[in-house]
C-alpha cells in the first residue's frame, strides 16, 4: 500500500511521468545491478550492487527507504534495535547496522520477501559467481546463511526469484510439495497426492492454512561466460 500511495502521488493529475523525489537520510552510493525489489510494508530494502564492471560495491550494509507518510493512517514509529525512524513526509533513507551472517558484497543477485524476511540468492562477488542463500529478519535486523542437505543450485547471476504458495497433497507431504526429498532426489509419484498453485488472490488468507506451503523459486540466470541456465529450482521456506 505504501508504494501504491507513492506511485499515485507521482502520477496525480494524470501526468503519468516519472519524478525524482527529494529524500533525506544517508543515501546509498550510486551502484549498478543491485537488489531493490524487496518491499516490506512501506519500506524498500536495497542490498549490494555493482561498482564498475563486474566488481561489486564494498558496501555490506542494508539500506532501507521508508516511503511512509505522516498523514492520516500513517504507521506509528518503528524501533530497530534502538534506532527509531518515523514515517515522514520527506522520504528517508536509513542505513541499518545488521548482525549475524552478513553477506559479502555482490551484484546481479535476486531477492524476494516472505512475511518478515528478505531472501537473497546468488549474484557475483570478487571471487566470481555465488550459490549462497541468505535471509534477513526485518525486525531483529539479523542475517542468516541458509544451509541445505541437498546439492546447491549452480552459481549464477542475472536470474529471477520469487515466493510461490503451493497446496500440498492430502498427506501434507512437504517434500512432495517442494518436488524433492532431503537428499535432493525426486520422490516417486503418488496417486493420492496432488499439488497445484493456489487460486490468485487467496494466497494471503490461506497462506497459514494446513496443507499450504511456500516455496522459494529460482529460474534462469547465467554464468560469467554467458552460458544461460534454463533450470528452475525450488526450496521449501520453513
Amino acid at each position: 500500500q505504501g508504494f501504491l500511495r507513492f506511485y499515485q502521488s507521482l502520477t496525480q493529475q494524470q501526468r503519468r511521468t516519472w519524478e525524482s523525489p527529494e529524500v533525506s537520510g544517508v543515501q546509498p552510493l550510486p551502484r549498478t545491478f543491485h537488489t531493490s525489489s524487496a518491499a516490506v510494508g512501506d519500506c524498500l530494502y536495497v542490498f549490494g550492487g555493482g561498482d564498475k564492471g563486474a566488481e561489486p560495491v564494498r558496501d555490506q550494509r542494508l539500506h532501507v527507504f521508508d516511503t511512509g507518510t505522516a498523514g492520516p493512517g500513517a504507521r506509528p514509529p518503528s524501533v530497530l534495535r534502538g534506532l527509531k525512524y518515523y514515517p515522514v513526509c520527506d522520504m528517508r533513507w536509513v542505513k541499518i547496522p545488521a548482525t549475524g551472517d552478513i553477506p559479502g558484497g555482490r551484484a546481479s543477485h535476486s531477492s524476494a520477501v516472505f512475511r518478515d524476511h528478505v531472501y537473497i540468492f546468488g549474484g557475483i562477488g570478487p571471487e566470481g559467481t555465488l550459490d549462497t542463500t541468505y535471509k534477513y529478519h526485518t525486525e531483529k535486523q539479523q542475517w542468516t546463511l541458509l544451509r541445505f542437505d541437498s546439492p546447491l543450485p549452480a552459481a549464477r547471476l542475472d536470474h529471477a526469484m520469487c515466493v510461490v504458495p503451493w497446496r500440498a497433497g492430502d498427506s501434507g507431504d512437504r517434500a512432495a510439495a517442494a518436488g524433492t526429498d532431503r537428499a535432493g532426489k525426486e520422490p516417486p509419484p503418488s496417486a493420492g497426492d496432488k499439488t497445484g498453485p493456489l487460486p490468485k488472490g487467496r494466497e494471503e488468507e490461506e497462506g497459514r492454512a494446513e496443507g499450504i506451503v511456500h516455496l522459494l523459486l529460482v529460474f534462469g540466470g547465467m554464468d560469467t561466460q554467458g552460458e544461460i541456465h534454463r533450470d528452475c529450482v525450488v526450496t521449501l521456506i520453513e
